[in-house]
């Protein structure tokens, strides 16, 4: 019998295989390497000395600032002049034409 490229062909015995519908796929337990470890570590210590310094760095910060507002006069603390200095001239240029 010749058989043509485009008929279904039955499939052999060995292929008709059942499927069981309990199979559950696994993953085999493989090991971190040891190098990948070393820099998960690095970075863990280097992120905990960063966050440790930069507190540091943010006390320091708020120190000097609470001292600058000490020496302000009272009536000049919250002046528009000196929050748009502080906070807008950055962008808006001192003179406010950007």
């Amino acid at each position: 019998m010749i058989r043509l490229p485009w008929t279904r062909r039955t499939p052999d015995p060995v292929e008709r295989r059942e499927t069981d519908e309990a199979y559950e796929p696994y993953e085999e337990f493989r090991r971190i390497p040891l190098p990948v470890l070393w820099i998960a570590v690095a970075l863990a210590l280097w992120g905990g000395i960063t966050l440790w310094d930069n507190s540091q760095a943010v006390a320091i910060g708020r120190s000097e600032r609470a001292a600058q507002m000490a020496e302000l006069p009272r009536h000049a603390v919250n002046s528009g002049a000196q929050i748009f200095e502080a906070r807008c001239s950055s962008c808006h240029q001192p003179n406010a034409v950007g």
